[in-house]
């Protein structure tokens, strides 16, 4: 409950970041547009409110980004992109949400349909943000793929210097990333992330919708609200994924740290080596196929569902096996057998070393080779 609660507060603040940067736009004519910006800069923030951002591999020092206002409605009249530089650079497209609340978005399918709740905090008295967002507390904004609205969205491409940080705030679309060596922190209300072949830090936080991560050096964080996560090749120090209500599915993950989290779904991780790692779920079966096997401390902890642990034949450990309803079986070559119950099981193979605890409500346990 703790996790949804953070999670429902993050991202009430992050709408407010999105609403707090979207000013009454300049009465422009024009059709659809695109417009283009760089900036020599150490970190750079781009806002969106529906779209897709793909970000790449800039070849120089310098951020650069392409817009693409598109859409049945677009134009300089209704959408206007705003770029500023003080300590990171920063480019908003400022759709006009006081005075439009329904909008069009055709990737949403003719059937798809999506709502938001602005967020009712209230700011200090006399201030531009604090009239801005009570004027606006409670309402909804809607975007829907087909019907009534106004039909426009925004488009961008990228570029991120080597090294450098990028963030992307984004309420309605998907994010892409591809071949990028820099520190990325991606934000979705309701959307999917997806990235390939990434270094350096990666945060990827969605409200609703999936992310997968391909071939990540570099620590990683994933958390999303609803939505399964799927990870392959992945290496870092650490690797943490928390997930309201989804699937974790991994394959070939290197660290220092491991940890999953989901409040409902099942966790299925093969080829792991890590030093150690808790795997929690309230709900779903848990499968861990470890490669190796480091010298730290290992949880297992789901409220219902089978674990099912294998081991390579080199692990040295001490294993604390419980289960409330189920049975425990064990298929290891050599093992020494210290405490044994109808639902409780304490064992040990090679010299003990590793702590592992594997616990479940409602399920069976495996545990071999």
């Amino acid at each position: 409950m703790q996790g949804a609660q953070k999670r429902f507060i993050r991202w009430r603040m992050l709408l407010a970041f999105h609403l707090a940067l979207i000013l009454p736009a300049a009465v422009v004519t024009g059709g659809e547009f695109k417009e283009y910006h760089r900036f020599d800069a150490q970190e750079f923030v781009f806002v969106n409110v529906i779209g897709e951002v793909e970000i790449e591999q800039a070849a120089g020092s310098d951020f650069e980004i392409e817009i693409a206002v598109r859409g049945r409605d677009a134009s300089r009249e209704v959408i206007q992109v705003r770029s500023m530089q003080e300590r990171e650079a920063k480019v908003v497209v400022a759709f006009p949400l006081e005075e439009e609340r329904s909008y069009v978005y055709p990737r949403l399918g003719r059937q798809g349909k999506i709502t938001i709740t602005i967020p009712g905090d209230r700011y200090e008295e006399g201030s531009w943000l604090a009239r801005l967002l009570n004027s606006m507390s409670q309402k909804k904004l809607r975007v829907r793929g087909s019907g009534s609205g106004l039909e426009v969205w925004a488009d961008a491409t990228v570029k991120v210097p080597l090294g450098k940080r990028f963030v992307s705030k984004l309420s309605i679309g998907k994010i892409g990333v591809d071949n990028v060596a820099a520190d990325l922190q991606l934000e979705i209300y309701s959307g999917s992330v997806t990235t390939r072949a990434t270094s350096g830090e990666l945060n990827a936080d969605t409200g609703s919708g999936g992310v997968n991560a391909y071939n990540h050096e570099g620590e990683l964080v994933v958390d999303t609200g609803s939505g399964a996560v799927s990870m392959e090749r992945c290496r870092g120090d650490r690797i943490i994924v928390d997930t309201g209500s989804g699937s974790v599915r991994a394959e070939d993950i290197v660290c220092r740290q491991v940890i999953v989290d989901t409040g409902s779904g099942p966790v299925s991780v093969k080829s792991l080596e890590a030093d150690n790692g808790k795997f929690d779920t309230g709900s779903g079966e848990v499968f861990i196929q470890f490669q190796r096997v480091g010298s730290g401390d290992f949880v297992v902890d789901t409220g219902s569902g089978a674990i099912d642990l294998m081991l390579p034949r080199d692990t040295s450990a001490t294993i604390t096996a419980e289960t409330s309803s189920g049975f425990i079986k064990t298929h290891l070559q050599s093992f020494e057998i210290h405490e044994k119950g109808k639902h409780h099981l304490v064992l040990s193979i090679g010299d003990g070393r590793t702590r592992m605890r594997l616990e479940t409500g409602s399920g069976s346990i495996h545990i071999h080779h």
